[in-house]
């Protein structure tokens, strides 16, 4: 559910709500959001000058929005325009950045897509097309548990949960140490 975006900013410009961005492998507009995953220091967001190009790309720090607003909204400050540094996610969901761009640059990062409706016969699911079998076993124990059928629930418990497992180990980020405390 993870998906790359790319965002140009426009100047004078702060905040930006999802549907500016571009889903980067689709090339269309962010349609099926759920949130920004801007806490994950594997996946930083990244700015640099359009006219510059990527030899300018740098990354952009995440602040809470209550310090963001402190810091780039308070005063004369928000007056003030250039590279943004900093960014931040207001209370409806909007990237804001800070100081205020002052000239067009590309924003790059990730989000997590929101649920995918499936109403089409021809409509695939997001994930690989191993683990679709998830959907047959979710389907099972939903209508065993309406029919009073346990043979079936305990079938599509088992073959469901053993698949569940295998798309969360293929899908989920890796569990790592953190660095030492020193």
């Amino acid at each position: 559910m993870r998906a790359e975006f790319t965002l140009p900013t426009v100047a004078d410009e702060s905040t930006y709500p999802f549907w500016d961005c571009t889903d980067v492998r689709a090339a269309t507009p962010i349609t099926r959001f759920a949130n920004w995953i801007n806490r994950d220091a594997r996946l930083p967001f990244k700015i640099y000058k359009e006219s510059d190009g990527v030899a300018s790309e740098q990354y952009l720090l995440p602040l809470e929005y209550e310090r963001f607003r402190d810091i780039y909204i308070f005063g004369g400050r928000q007056q003030v325009p250039g590279r943004p540094v900093n960014y931040s996610v207001t209370d409806d969901e909007q990237l804001i950045f800070g100081p205020t761009p002052d000239d067009v640059y590309i924003v790059t990062g990730h989000y997590q897509r929101g649920p995918q409706v499936l109403t089409l016969d021809a409509d695939e699911p997001d994930f690989p097309l191993r683990f679709h079998d998830l959907i047959v076993y979710y389907a099972m124990e939903r209508y065993a548990t309406n029919s009073v059928a346990p043979e079936m629930l305990a079938r599509g418990a088992l073959e469901g949960g053993r698949l569940l497992r295998a798309l969360e180990q293929n899908q989920l980020p890796q569990i790592r140490l953190g660095r030492p405390l020193v």
